[in-house]
C-alpha cells in the first residue's frame, strides 16, 4: 500500500512539472500530495467567466472519451481541472496522453487549430 501511494505522489509531481512545461495549461496550486489542480489557458485574450466554461465543457469531454476521469473544482473563483491519482496501474503514459488530450481538446473548443 505505501508503494502504491508514494507512487501516485511521484506521479502527481511528474504531471505537475509537465503543467508547468506546457504553455497552453497553468498550475493552480501546488501538488504536493496525489492531487494535481490545474487549468488550460491557451489564448490569453480569453478572460476568466470564458475559460471556466471551457475548462468544464472540456472535463466533460474527457470523461465521456473514456480516457480518464478528472473532475472540476473552484479555486481562487476559477474552474480548474482536479486530477486525482489513485490508481496503482496507472503509468507515465497515461498522464502523458491525458494532457494532451486536455491541450488538444481546448484549442478545439477555442477555436483553435488542435
Amino acid at each position: 500500500l505505501q508503494a502504491s501511494i508514494e507512487k501516485n505522489v511521484e506521479q502527481a509531481a511528474r504531471v505537475a512539472a509537465r503543467v508547468r512545461e506546457t504553455p497552453q495549461l497553468e498550475l493552480m496550486a501546488p501538488a504536493p500530495l496525489n492531487l494535481v489542480c490545474f487549468r488550460w489557458r491557451g489564448d490569453p485574450a480569453l478572460d476568466d467567466a470564458r475559460l471556466d466554461a471551457l475548462n468544464t465543457e472540456l472535463v466533460m469531454r474527457i470523461q465521456e472519451s473514456g480516457l480518464a476521469v478528472p473532475s472540476t473544482t473552484r479555486l481562487g473563483g476559477r474552474t480548474v481541472i482536479r486530477l486525482a491519482i489513485v490508481n496503482r496501474r496507472s503509468e507515465r503514459a497515461d498522464f502523458a496522453e491525458l494532457l494532451e488530450a486536455v491541450v488538444r481538446e481546448g484549442r478545439r473548443l477555442a477555436g483553435a487549430p488542435a
